[in-house]
C-alpha cells in the first residue's frame, strides 16, 4: 500500500529543526511531568534548573518527613492501643513542602513555556527559516510580452 508523502519517511533523517523542535519538546515534558529542574537542565538552562531542582527536593523531602511522622504517630498508635490520638504539628511540613514543590513547579511551566518559544517555527514546505531567499520588489513595473515577429502587428477580423 502506497503512503501519502507527507507520511512517508524522511531518508536523510530529521532535519536540525525537527531535533531541536524534538529535544525542546522532550525537556518541556520531562520538566512538567517528572521533575521539575531536570528538563530545564536537559535545555542547558543551568541556573533556572538548578533552581528548580533544588526547590523540588526540598518540598518532596519536607513531605517525606511529613509521612514520616504520621506513620511513626500511626505505628505508636497501633502498638499501645489505650493511647489516645494527640494532636501534633506534622502538618507544617506538608504544607510547606507542598508549597515549596508547588512554586518548583509552577517556575518549571515558566521555564517550559520559554523553552518551547525558543524554537523557531518551521516554514511552508519545511524550509528552514535562516535559508528562505529573500524576494526584492521590481524596480519597474512588468511589461506585457511582445508579439511574436512572425505575426504582423494587426490581423483583419475573422
Amino acid at each position: 500500500m502506497l503512503m501519502k508523502p507527507s507520511l512517508a519517511p524522511n531518508p536523510s533523517g530529521p532535519t536540525p529543526l525537527e531535533r531541536q523542535r524534538s529535544r525542546a519538546r522532550n525537556a518541556a515534558l520531562i520538566n512538567l511531568f517528572a521533575t521539575p529542574g531536570l528538563g530545564s537542565l536537559i535545555a542547558r538552562r543551568w541556573m533556572a534548573g538548578s533552581g528548580q531542582l533544588l526547590l523540588a527536593v526540598t518540598g518532596f523531602a519536607l513531605f517525606c518527613t511529613w509521612a514520616w511522622k504520621i506513620f511513626g504517630d500511626v505505628s505508636q498508635i497501633v502498638e499501645d492501643m489505650n493511647s489516645e490520638p494527640t494532636a501534633s504539628g506534622h502538618m507544617k511540613y506538608f504544607v510547606w513542602g507542598l508549597a515549596i514543590f508547588g512554586a518548583a513547579w509552577l517556575w518549571s511551566l515558566v521555564t517550559s513555556i520559554s523553552i518551547i518559544r525558543s524554537v523557531p517555527k518551521p516554514q511552508p514546505g519545511g524550509v528552514p527559516p535562516a535559508s528562505v531567499p529573500r524576494l526584492q520588489p521590481p524596480s519597474q513595473p512588468p511589461q506585457p510580452p511582445a508579439l511574436p515577429p512572425e505575426l504582423p502587428p494587426e490581423l483583419p477580423p475573422q
